[in-house]
């Protein structure tokens, strides 16, 4: 379980991206490869996740489909679609005798809808897609106690996308807390809180760049230079 909020959250699975034996050798997974309890380098599993992720995390976030809000969420959601179906009607004020009318079906993933009141009834809420851009280690440590929803890898592993939940396994404990008359728990955030000054402390300059770390061996011991 995380030091960061008590359960299985994104900082366990952070750690698991690089393992290595007591003496340093990389942990390929395989039984064979096992040599002894297993550790991860924080500063490690953080290159790792840049160069698997391309530095973005993902959330889906709930959003009520409305009339006010259905044309702009087709412009963000890309399985949300507005289907346009035109129609000639007799119309005696018009010199043709004609008249075009333009009426507006919606279709989520492959589901269409006759209109978003139909649409509300079947889903109470659509998802959008929320992109998260990470830069440094700072960047990513608030999401240390999201309970992560799942890691999708490619083929060969090279390449993964992680969402994490919408809110932190700390924050929705509290909420948990609260409903029941108690007084939120503050023990977790003070181990994040004082988690960030010592990752500032350790590998930032005072004029907030990264520190540049020189590996020493294959062991990936380093110093910071």
């Amino acid at each position: 379980m995380s030091k960061f909020s008590g359960q299985c959250d994104f900082y366990d699975e952070l750690g698991f991206l690089v393992e290595r034996n007591p003496d340093g050798s990389l942990y390929s997974g395989k039984v064979e490869d096992y040599k002894g309890a297993l550790y991860s380098s924080e500063i490690e599993c953080f290159y790792k996740f840049m160069e698997l992720t391309d530095g973005k995390l993902y959330q889906h976030i709930p959003v009520k489909p409305t009339k006010e809000n259905i044309k702009n969420l087709a412009k963000i959601i890309p399985d949300l679609k507005i289907i346009s179906h035109r129609k000639d009607v007799p119309d005696k004020r018009k010199k043709t005798g004609i008249r075009t009318v333009t009426t507006y079906t919606y279709q989520y993933y492959k589901t269409e809808y006759k209109t978003v009141e139909e649409m509300q009834k079947d889903r109470n809420y659509l998802y959008i897609e929320q992109e998260i851009p990470i830069e440094t280690l700072v960047d990513l440590i608030p999401y240390y106690p999201y309970i992560n929803s799942h890691w999708v890898y490619n083929d060969d592993r090279t390449k993964c996308k992680v969402y994490i939940s919408r809110t932190n396994g700390v924050e929705r404990d509290n909420q948990e807390r609260l409903s029941l008359g108690f007084k939120p728990a503050t023990f977790f955030q003070s181990i994040l809180q004082q988690h960030y000054i010592e990752i500032i402390q350790k590998y930032y300059n005072a004029d907030g760049t990264m520190k540049k770390i020189k590996y020493l061996n294959d062991k990936m011991d380093f110093k910071i230079v």
